[in-house]
């Protein structure tokens, strides 16, 4: 497949008006925070959604709630100690599968400066960070590449993203980071995409299946290039080492437990599609149901939109970012019952590919439906208000 070149940009600087994506962002974001804090009761220990069966109140005093809580929990555990040595009063399920997402909870320990009774805030302050960062880019990334800017609100528009950033979770950070990597990448500047898909790796193992084959892309137009292939090779041998050095401290396989959420394709769907149809016995159940429906039905309607440019072989959308894209698709679609047997859980592992989607829609200029769109709040709408309802 040939290179397809991107459109020379401008080099202009970004505005801030009332009109801009960044200042829109930022005043959603304190409305999401202050309703998300007023149910917490004001304490962002909240986001944490720390259940009691991991955390043992003798030890640590954060917000609980009953039952086994969510993933955040295990990021604020390696928050408080990066080292993953303390006693923090949090139980971590898979230490060494855990430990491997490390980047997320060392920002937020850094921020505080080592203090546990800062964590909480740090967690979301990084976050939160994160968000209007990727914002910014993103106006400035249309604006080099002549792309219409109502693609910047896109973070907005992912409900996987609204689930992490209200559950203390690393999607938010794997997305920024992912479109700097990006950026880095059309500005040519290798080293910093090289340091950039490290960090994503470090921050989220499993986007290697989105950065894996621009890397592999990049290394195959770089046969002849000895030290540009060393450079390339970077990210996934540091992640390799990283892996062994937790294999060997945890004496453990538990570094390699992503490989259990893979399956046969579509198999992992009709199994998750099949647990929440058969749980669906009553009113929660029901809803339940339907919002699984939703959300897939969602992802399914925007991979055909990115799947129809890309067979017309539009012009503008960058060679690399369609195979990452197919990739991703790909390992979707083999993702197991583990991942899509949660609304929560797939929307959310998704977000990073969903990413991927819109930025070709916007390459290669097709604006969806307004239906697709009234679609998309709609779904948006209902995550936020679930978070504002529960945990």
């Amino acid at each position: 497949m040939k290179e397809r070149p991107l459109r020379p940009g401008l080099d202009t600087k970004m505005t801030f008006n009332l009109k801009s994506p960044f200042i829109a962002g930022a005043v959603i974001l304190v409305l999401f925070l202050f309703f998300r804090l007023f149910v917490g009761g004001w304490d962002f220990s909240y986001f944490v959604v720390a259940g009691d069966d991991f955390v043992d109140s003798g030890v640590n005093e954060i917000k609980t709630q009953q039952g086994p809580g969510y993933d955040g929990q295990f990021f604020y555990h390696f928050a408080l100690d990066p080292t993953g040595n303390s006693n923090t009063g949090i139980t971590v399920d898979h230490p060494a599968y855990r430990h491997q997402r490390i980047l997320y909870p060392v920002l937020a320990w850094l921020f505080a400066f080592g203090s546990w009774k800062f964590i909480p805030f740090t967690l979301v302050l990084v976050n939160v960070l994160s968000l209007l960062f990727s914002i910014a880019l993103l106006e400035k990334m249309f604006e080099k590449f002549e792309l219409d800017q109502r693609w910047s609100y896109l973070p907005f528009l992912l409900s996987g993203l609204w689930m992490a950033l209200g559950r203390d979770l690393a999607e938010v950070l794997e997305l920024f980071l992912l479109i700097s990597f990006l950026f880095a990448l059309s500005e040519k500047k290798r080293w910093l995409t090289v340091t950039l898909a490290t960090a994503i790796l470090f921050t989220r193992e499993s986007s290697v299946l989105l950065i894996g084959p621009i890397l592999l892309y990049l290394a195959a137009r770089s046969m002849n290039k000895f030290k540009e292939l060393i450079m390339l090779s970077f990210p996934l041998i540091t992640l390799a080492i990283w892996k062994a050095c937790l294999y060997f401290l945890y004496a453990s396989p538990q570094v390699v437990e992503g490989s259990n959420n893979l399956t046969w394709p579509v198999l992992g769907i009709y199994q998750g599609f099949m647990q929440n149809y058969q749980a669906a016995f009553d009113l929660t159940g029901i809803a339940e149901f339907m919002i699984w429906i939703m959300h897939f039905t969602w992802n399914a309607w925007l991979v055909a939109l990115c799947a129809t440019l890309i067979i017309k072989r539009v012009q503008g959308i960058p060679t690399y970012l369609i195979w990452a894209w197919i990739s991703g698709l790909f390992f979707a679609l083999c993702f197991s019952a583990s991942i899509y047997n949660d609304d929560w859980s797939f929307a959310r592992v998704l977000t990073g590919f969903n990413l991927l989607s819109f930025l070709i829609l916007a390459y290669g200029k097709r604006m969806p439906s307004k239906y697709f769109v009234l679609y998309t709040f709609a779904l948006t709408a209902t995550t936020v208000l679930r978070l504002w309802l529960r945990p």
